[in-house]
């Protein structure tokens, strides 16, 4: 839970808040006024902005973000550039052999009596991106708030939520998709090579040749050290244009074949092997790719091998949720009572609510990537 300015609200004030709220809603007038009365007390504003934050936070939670399933999380304690440092080590000092016998590649050289162990040849890699700040503010009037006040105010944490919510799907679509592309797209696949026997060209449409092909690239691809850069289950992220034919692939149970002439053929039949690849509609990949063909294949959640997650959701500790403020310009009456943010500004009878969502998001290990633009 992000951190929420307004919970030492009083108890009772946030009880009464609630249950005014709550039958303000269903067009209780008497309501409507005591509402608006509570809200020229300090302990009225207080629990009032409180339940607008519970209530973003709680939307929040329930947002139908898609980040989560290609980027890990990540929390950060203040602005400053992340420093992402992959270490990594080879055997390139190691001798080739022990005692004139090879040694495996990925094994530890043999270390004879009184002998000087052999160093570890060691590298590393720093990717560098930042949490950043991303906001907006409604502004309203008096006159608004009193006409109808709950269908305007009442609905911006929702409106907050949605807002907040897509800032994190279009962050962290922009670190996959420019990480992606950095990488050798979808390699061409002859036919002999191709797993189902099906020539696939360097960055093809998908099609179910097409994404098999790219899953074997993908499952076959190593690290310096041979090892695979990823093991577990795959993401396909697509346009929303696409997802009509990613959902046919996906649904496959079986795939036929038919080679030869229409007079002497041989049909060949398998089970399709993606049951590991989920299937994400992402509406920001078009905008960053600049059209609705391309499809990237990548480890699900942004888990990968040793180098690190392929894609970073970075967040700020304490800011983890987005925060609602209002303004609180209203000013005093003659005897020195505060006025609620409601009651408008003191200049022109205004007054504004605003969200903050802090967050930042890049690729650390671009590796178990596949991309492919669609245009083969």
């Amino acid at each position: 839970m992000g951190r929420n300015l307004y919970a030492n609200a009083h108890p009772v004030a946030l009880k009464e808040m609630a249950r005014l709220t709550d039958e303000l809603i269903q067009g209780n007038r008497v309501a409507k006024e005591q509402f608006l009365e509570r809200l020229g007390t300090s302990d009225g504003v207080f629990a009032f902005a409180n339940l607008a934050n519970a209530s973003l936070q709680t939307e929040y939670a329930r947002a139908g973000t898609i980040w989560q399933k290609f980027a890990a999380r990540s929390v950060v304690q203040d602005f400053r550039k992340i420093n992402w440092v992959s270490l990594d080590y080879n055997f390139d000092n190691f001798k080739k052999a022990d005692k004139g016998v090879a040694r495996a590649n990925g094994a530890l050289p043999k270390v004879a009596e009184g002998e000087k162990y052999q160093a570890f040849s060691l590298s590393s890699d720093t990717q560098d991106f930042a949490v950043e700040k991303f906001g907006a503010q409604f502004g309203l009037t008096w006159e608004a708030f009193v006409n109808d006040p709950y269908n305007i105010v009442g609905r911006l944490p929702q409106i907050f939520r949605d807002a907040a919510a897509d800032t994190l799907d279009a962050n962290a679509t922009r670190a996959l998709f420019v990480a992606a592309d950095s990488q050798p797209h979808l390699a061409a696949a002859s036919a002999d090579v191709s797993p189902t026997g099906v020539a696939v060209l360097a960055d093809a449409k998908l099609s179910y040749h097409s994404l098999l092909a790219a899953r074997a690239q993908l499952k076959n691809k190593k690290d310096a050290k041979g090892n695979a850069v990823t093991t577990g289950n795959l993401v396909l992220t697509v346009s929303p244009a696409l997802v009509p034919i990613a959902q046919a692939i996906l649904s496959q149970q079986t795939y036929s074949i038919r080679t030869g002439t229409a007079t002497n053929f041989t049909d060949l039949t398998g089970a399709v092997a993606l049951g590991d690849v989920e299937l994400v509609e992402n509406k920001y990949l078009s905008f960053y790719s600049g059209n609705d063909t391309t499809w990237i294949l990548s480890p699900a959640g942004g888990n990968a091998g040793g180098p690190g997650p392929a894609v970073i959701q970075a967040f700020l500790a304490g800011e983890e949720e987005p925060e609602i403020r209002v303004s609180g310009l209203a000013g005093y009456t003659p005897n020195g009572q505060a006025l609620p943010f409601t009651a408008g500004s003191f200049d022109t009878d205004t007054f504004d609510m605003r969200v903050r969502v802090v967050n930042g998001a890049g690729s650390v290990n671009p590796l178990p990537l596949i991309l492919s633009d669609g245009t083969a």
